[in-house]
């Protein structure tokens, strides 16, 4: 697990971190690997390489906008709940 935390902690760095936290958690929930998720993103039509879906599970980078649905939806989440926002 990922501590957030930290006042100079930018809010953008915070949220790509949570969302990189609920990302991993929904993986594991379904019992899948990297490397089966990568997979399943694949086949959904979400042209990323392993390496970027890597870097969003670490919380490095995120899905851009236009993806969310997509991989909340190989995850069996809506994309609302899997990327808030808020904190």
């Amino acid at each position: 697990m990922i501590h957030i935390e930290g006042k100079d902690m930018p809010a953008a760095v915070k949220r790509r971190l949570r969302w990189g936290e609920n990302l991993r958690e929904q993986v594991d929930a379904n019992g899948m690997t990297v490397k089966q998720f990568h997979a399943a993103l694949r086949v959904a039509g979400v042209d990323v390489s392993i390496q970027a879906v890597y870097m969003w599970l670490k919380g490095d980078t995120a899905p851009r906008p236009d993806l969310q649905g997509k991989v909340a939806e190989v995850l069996g989440t809506r994309a609302h709940l899997l990327f808030p926002v808020a904190s």
